[in-house]
């Protein structure tokens, strides 16, 4: 039988299947993009443990089935006061000045809404509480002084896993297009354009799929690693293929 080797899923440098941090789209800002970034909190949950439970919390286990179902410390992420810390970055409201994600990291300087009600609750779609987002953060701080049981991995645990499924700089882009070819009309001006005189002779519409990528075999590529030049850049060696093209009907 032939041996095949596995094709890699992913190339060096891609961020192919990532979600992009900077939805807003300049100057569509009326324009509301953020399903891809809702995709990925969408999946997190939030464990949140109040000061009150200090004697009971640890209670809750697989073989108390009463307890389990009265209490609910393992919470959805509020996706609507959580992405108004997104909308605060973009408009300048929290950084003095619009600014858009330069890197991933940044999400670790947002806060995370859990979705979360005072009392115990038996089914997660109950959840409709939890902090009201402020720019200033007072909300979320008092909320988290009056649930300081929850742990330091626990609080971190969904930045690691929200953190790989993000970018800031997508490499794949669908440009579409509709091109025409046009006929001036003979003894007319060049640089003007007449509907009564000047012809469409044809047009083509459509859409390709285009990529941005970094050759690792490049000879060019220096090495990152032991430069001592901090200026360089890897943008000098992205390069850019079409990947399909698309006509549409006409």
């Amino acid at each position: 039988m032939p041996v095949v080797e596995p094709y890699p899923i992913s190339e060096p440098l891609s961020t192919a299947g990532r979600i992009n941090m900077n939805y807003q789209i300049v100057p569509f800002t009326y324009i509301e993009r953020s399903t891809g970034v809702r995709a990925v909190l969408k999946g997190e949950r939030m464990i949140v443990l109040p000061n009150t439970a200090a004697g009971s919390y640890k209670g809750v286990n697989s073989t108390s089935a009463a307890l389990d179902s009265t209490h609910n410390y393992h919470v959805p992420i509020n996706l609507d006061q959580t992405l108004r810390g997104f909308d605060d970055w973009f408009k300048g409201t929290t950084t003095g000045t619009p600014d858009i994600f330069r890197s991933a990291t940044q999400i670790c300087d947002l806060y995370l809404y859990p979705m979360y009600d005072a009392s115990p609750v038996t089914p997660v779609t109950s959840l409709t509480a939890g902090p009201i987002y402020d720019s200033a953060n007072v909300n979320i701080t008092a909320f988290w002084a009056a649930h300081q049981l929850t742990g330091d991995n626990s609080l971190e645990r969904p930045y690691t896993n929200i953190y790989p499924r993000l970018t800031t700089k997508s490499n794949s882009y669908t440009v579409h297009y509709c091109v025409e070819t046009l006929k001036k009309a003979a003894g007319s001006t060049p640089t003007t354009w007449d509907e009564t005189k000047d012809v469409v002779t044809g047009q083509y519409r459509g859409s390709t799929l285009i990529e941005r990528y970094v050759d690792p075999n490049d000879t060019t590529l220096p090495d990152f690693a032991a430069t001592t030049n901090y200026n360089t850049a890897l943008d000098a060696w992205y390069k850019f293929r079409v990947v399909s093209s698309k006509q549409f009907a006409p």
